[in-house]
């Protein structure tokens, strides 16, 4: 599938590293949320089962006090003290039993039910012989061991809880690093995909980009036949179509206008060519851009086989200044031509007489004028003026 913009394809980039960060987010909320519930639930339901475990020793603590009421020969209050501390115990006996999962639980949950009833056995048996000899002996030897082992198995619930809060510690540890260690495979895909896609969308843009450029260095070159290839429909591709036909209207253009020179510079040589006086034309720079061949004949007789400016020319230093005037202010000095300058070129045919004049070309370039030189061949009339002289 092809997106036709590039704001499309940046969208889509932005969206996906959004996306995935804030799914990486949300996991990470959801879990730590849930690893905090559950943790706080299973410490709620171990410290709740450590205060029952530890309210049903003391209420064994405080029926074996009743017992030793007894003893001390308040057998009434004791059976009515006696009566209400079991009536505690189970109570919250029967509030443990149903939180005891664990199988160890379970299992120290009926010891101290079995323990329990050994010791209320142990104990009815002492108040009914409470006032009787041997009564302390009896509590030595059958009641106050039956209370240590039932002690003894709350003790053990209670352990038993104390480690497995020490597990749910552990556990939580364990799932807080999986789901840090998830977390961060999350950011390290999510960096990985942004990675890709920014990668690929940055190919996207400099490879047209670089197109454009090698064309624009072609066509700097006068090359007006490169082209930019770039198979997209977006904004880089619309670029890309507009600089293609540009560079094939400025082709088209250069060619008409190559050939429109062409004919032009074709019809002033031949003009030039056919004058009877020798012209070199010089362009506002200072350059020599054209002479008809009677003045590189005239030229070459003077001595100067290398003619490209203006300096080049073997010609007096007025006359040459006369030309750098011209060419600066579009114009003449106005001197009227003198016979008696004109130059004497030894040609194969004969020395003969050339009068040098400039004439100016306004509109060589806009705003900037060039210059022309004609040297006439005056030898006639110079020989007649000597005769007349």
């Amino acid at each position: 599938m092809k997106f036709r913009s590039l704001q499309t394809r940046f969208l889509l980039a932005g969206g996906l590293l959004v996306l995935t960060t804030v799914a990486g987010g949300v996991w990470s909320v959801i879990m730590f949320a849930r690893t905090s519930a559950l943790v706080g639930e299973r410490l709620r339901e171990s410290q709740e089962t450590i205060d029952l475990a530890a309210k049903l020793a003391d209420t064994l603590e405080r029926e074996d006090d009743a017992l030793l009421l007894a003893l001390a020969g308040k057998i009434r209050n004791a059976r009515s003290e006696v009566a209400r501390q079991r009536q505690d115990f189970d109570d919250a006996y029967a509030r443990l039993v149903p939180r005891l999962n664990d199988p160890e639980e379970r299992n120290a949950g009926i010891a101290l039910g079995e323990d329990r009833d050994d010791y209320r056995h142990a104990g009815d048996t002492l108040l009914a012989a409470a006032s009787q000899p041997g009564a302390s002996e009896l509590y030595h030897q059958q009641v106050n061991p039956a209370l240590r082992k039932a002690v003894a198995d709350c003790a053990r619930i209670r352990e038993l809880n104390f480690y497995l809060m020490q597990q749910v510690g552990v556990q939580a540890s364990n799932e807080t690093k999986r789901s840090t260690g998830i977390v961060a495979g999350i950011a390290l895909v999510a960096l990985g995909l942004s990675t890709l896609v920014m990668v690929r969308l940055a190919q996207g843009i400099l490879q047209p980009v670089h197109e454009l450029t090698r064309s624009v260095e072609a066509i700097r070159r006068d090359d007006f036949k490169c082209r930019v290839h770039v198979d997209s429909e977006d904004e880089l591709g619309q670029l890309a179509q507009g600089f293609n036909r540009m560079a094939e209207t400025l082709g088209d253009y250069r060619e008409s206008s190559l050939g429109e020179l062409l004919l032009a510079k074709a019809t002033l040589e031949a003009t030039l060519a056919a004058l009877p006086d020798a012209v070199i034309v010089i362009d506002p720079d200072g350059q020599i851009v054209s002479k008809n061949p009677l003045a590189a004949q005239i030229l070459q007789a003077m001595g100067s086989n290398k003619t490209d400016r203006l300096e080049d020319l073997p010609l007096p230093a007025a006359v040459l200044h006369d030309v750098k005037e011209t060419l600066r202010e579009g114009r003449t000095s106005g001197a009227k031509p003198d016979l008696s300058q004109a130059l004497s070129v030894p040609l194969k045919s004969g020395p003969v007489k050339m009068l040098v004049t400039v004439v100016p070309i306004p509109d060589y370039l806009p705003r900037r004028a060039g210059a022309a030189i004609v040297l006439a061949d005056v030898t006639e009339f110079a020989r007649r003026a000597e005769q007349r002289a």
